[in-house]
């Protein structure tokens, strides 16, 4: 419930995004991040997410996910995906316990900044990536790249970056219509 009001205290405009990050990460203070990471185990895949990973794989597709969201979600699509790499924020852990901070990596619609320091590592171009999306955070990115993808029901933001819109909760969508691009 607190978190709740954190969230719009920070839409509404009231507090800063690190307030906002860090009033949160408070609550999380003195759990075992063994506990905490179980609570994130629960969380369920957009539908066929792993069939889409792994056919964009086998088309020789970097993947990489940018998130505002924890490391615990992260780092479960890293591992089970196995996409190539993954961007989170952090909650701050010391001896398998969380102290109450916060690790700000990818600040509100900082998607983007995240996604130039990936490009200058990598030495790809924006107009090599294919950004795939659902929420408002992703319209900066969505912007930036040389196509872009925008989920049913994506934040109307994004859907008006966005070159194509899913019809469907189904992620092969996104995989058959990326492969048509890749064709085409």
């Amino acid at each position: 419930v607190l978190a709740e009001e954190y969230e719009r205290r920070f839409l509404a405009g009231e507090i800063d995004y690190r307030t906002f990050c860090e009033l949160d990460a408070k609550h999380w203070k003195g759990l075992s991040d063994a506990y905490v990471r179980s609570l994130f185990s629960g969380v369920r895949y957009r539908m066929n997410v792993e069939q889409m990973a792994g056919g964009l794989r086998a088309a020789g597709l970097m993947l990489i996910g940018i998130s505002t969201g924890l490391q615990y979600l992260a780092e479960r699509v890293l591992a089970e995906l196995k996409i190539d790499r993954v961007v989170s924020n952090r909650l701050v852990v010391e001896d398998g316990i969380l102290t109450g901070g916060v690790e700000i990596v990818v600040s509100h619609d900082g998607k983007g900044e995240a996604l130039k320091e990936i490009l200058r590592e990598t030495g790809t171009s924006p107009d090599e990536v294919i950004a795939v999306g659902d929420g408002r955070g992703d319209a900066p990115l969505a912007a930036m790249c040389g196509y872009a993808i925008a989920c049913r029901h994506a934040d109307k933001e994004l859907v008006r970056c966005a070159d194509y819109l899913c019809k469907t909760n189904d992620a092969r969508e996104v995989l058959h219509h990326i492969c048509e691009c890749l064709a085409g």
